[in-house]
């Protein structure tokens, strides 16, 4: 993609040096400023403007020029891909907070890419998010996953309070009442 000030694009529109395709294959291969000073060097051939009419012998000339390329992928699935297995496989034993600083070395990875890895494992329910301790290693630690939102009260145990010995028992109670 390019755009011109009609200096620029003399060598299209007044001195047909190319067509359009031709200019940005010349841009690409040589950049804006090669293609300034060829404008330049025709200009330089008819100073007078008696071969390209024109009111002046020189035009301002810019180019931008930008050339579109596929976007990188994302890295941040692959790496929630890489810890769900290592979860499943008990590298981290429940409860455990995970090493976000030594993941992202390891990962070659931003600490932004690793937490947006850990957010997708935390909405899986393999992870919980505890405020000052960072995400722990929540799968394994019941059966059933855990639950989110409102449902889930804030003086519930939870694994920050677990220890990696502890064994977490939930019950769960009902009451009826009779008139």
């Amino acid at each position: 993609m390019a755009i011109f000030t009609d200096g620029a694009s003399r060598a299209v529109d007044t001195f047909e040096e190319m067509d359009w395709t031709a200019c940005l294959d010349y841009l690409q291969e040589h950049g804006s400023r090669s293609l300034i000073q060829h404008v330049r060097r025709i200009e330089e051939t008819d100073p007078a403007g008696q071969r390209w009419p024109r009111f002046k012998k020189s035009d301002d000339a810019t180019v931008g020029f930008v050339e579109l390329v596929e976007a990188p992928k994302a890295r941040y699935p692959e790496i929630a891909d890489a810890l769900r297995a290592r979860v499943d496989a008990g590298e981290w034993t429940p409860g455990t907070p995970l090493p976000l600083d030594d993941i992202a070395v390891e990962c070659r990875a931003g600490r932004d890419t690793v937490t947006r890895a850990v957010d997708v494992l935390e909405r899986e329910g393999y992870l919980w998010p505890v405020q000052g301790r960072g995400a722990l290693v929540w799968h394994g630690m019941m059966r059933l996953r855990r639950p989110r939102g409102d449902l889930v009260k804030r003086n519930m145990a939870t694994p920050a309070l677990a220890t990696p010995n502890a064994t977490l028992t939930s019950s769960m109670h009902s009451y009826s009442s009779s008139t």
